[in-house]
């Protein structure tokens, strides 16, 4: 399958975005200020030069290390791209609200370059649910009985010799009617 084209301001979130802009009106308001502080006092402009670089060039260096980094990012999930041997988990739940004797799924089959993955429950003072095991990268279970809505948290963790990366999930779980 051929990439489609990169669409970089879907890529850019909204405060990467504001923090562009901020870092751009910056720039201006220094010019500006630097502009009229010379025009005003001529003697003034040399001491003010050194200070104008510096503080453009600081904020150009930022501005450029936030663009590159934001550059790098993958096209689908916005997130730096993994290196070959850096795992990547994916966990996906369905249907993210049940109700009490429901089934659920939890599918990581999405995670990619991994030795060892592990799909868990993330116990917080809810019950307990068994996880039945549907294949390596999907586990299943049945909503617990419950009188009140209730949130359970689940992860996968992905790991790949001394690296690992970890996704979670939540499913809410709604008393019978």
């Amino acid at each position: 399958m051929a990439d489609k084209e990169v669409n970089f301001s879907k890529i850019v979130s909204v405060n990467s975005k504001r923090i562009l802009w901020a870092l751009f009106i910056l720039v201006i308001v220094i010019l500006l200020v630097f502009t009229i502080t010379v025009k005003v006092n001529p003697g003034f402009s040399d001491r003010l030069n050194t200070v104008f670089i510096a503080a453009i060039s600081g904020i150009l260096a930022l501005g450029g290390t936030l663009i590159t980094q934001l550059w790098g990012r993958t096209k689908s999930s916005g997130e730096l791209p993994a290196t070959p041997d850096t795992p990547t988990a994916m966990l996906q739940a369905s249907p993210e609200e049940i109700r009490t004797g429901e089934k659920a799924t939890l599918d990581a089959s999405s995670s990619k370059n991994y030795d060892t993955l592990i799909i868990e429950q993330i116990l917080g003072g809810e019950p307990v649910v068994p996880l039945k095991e549907i294949d390596a990268t999907t586990k299943e279970f049945t909503a617990p009985a419950t009188q009140n809505e209730i949130s359970l948290q689940f992860r996968v963790i992905a790991k790949k010799g001394d690296k690992e990366d970890e996704k979670q999930v939540s499913i809410k779980v709604l008393p019978l009617l």
